[in-house]
């Protein structure tokens, strides 16, 4: 009971590997023989939260009916949202980095002619000036 209750979250961890050791630490404890319900589960779980989520415990305690199962991918949501914030700059769509091109790179759509794309097509310009 003590290791369940004096295991907090370190800061930067990821909210699912802190669950999960929650509830196998809860699981040993049933087997045990001292079984815990679900409410002190849920306090127990709340005391260990790091600052990251402190919006998370205002939640906890402003509305009973929020429990572990709507806690863990709330928090997972948050840790998610601040691992792209602090990924690389530059990085596009999980892909790789954005690419410069060159006006020779360009292919029109239209003509598929390099060196300029659909809307600056040159036998359009041509029309509209005559």
């Amino acid at each position: 009971m003590e290791e369940l209750e004096n295991n907090p979250m370190n800061p930067g961890e990821d909210p699912g590997d802190y669950f999960n050791q929650k509830h196998l630490l809860r699981t040993q404890l049933d087997k045990m023989g001292e079984p815990i319900s679900d409410r002190r589960f849920k306090d127990i779980g709340v005391q260990g939260f790091s600052d990251e989520y402190k919006d998370v415990k205002l939640m906890v305690f402003r509305n009973p009916t929020f429990n572990v199962l709507d806690m863990q991918p709330t928090m997972r949501n948050i840790f998610l949202d601040e691992q792209s914030r602090k990924g690389w700059k530059g990085h596009i769509a999980r892909r790789g980095f954005a690419m410069a091109t060159t006006a020779s790179d360009i292919i029109c759509h239209s003509c598929y002619e390099r060196g300029h794309i659909s809307r600056n097509f040159p036998k359009i310009k041509n029309r509209a000036k005559k």
